[in-house]
């Protein structure tokens, strides 16, 4: 019983799975691809950059100084 405990709380601790990968909002690039965390945790394509001509970047410098934020630049 107390090694089940110690392995629910390390899951907790470190997250278990991709299930709780993200923060509704969150936003990150992946490949070349604005993605946005949605309400149910999961990472979605919110916007291609290619298909813009644009890369993707997540860095102040080339997104209005916005921090946590995928856009195309």
């Amino acid at each position: 019983m107390r090694r089940l405990l110690i392995v629910l709380l390390i899951c907790c601790l470190l997250g278990c799975g991709e299930e709780f990968s993200c923060h509704t909002g969150e936003m990150r690039c992946s490949g070349n691809e604005a993605q946005m965390c949605n309400a149910d945790r999961q990472w979605v394509d919110w916007l291609s950059c290619s298909g813009a001509g644009k890369t993707c970047y997540t860095d102040r410098s080339h997104c209005g100084g916005y921090g946590d934020v995928a856009c195309c630049d």
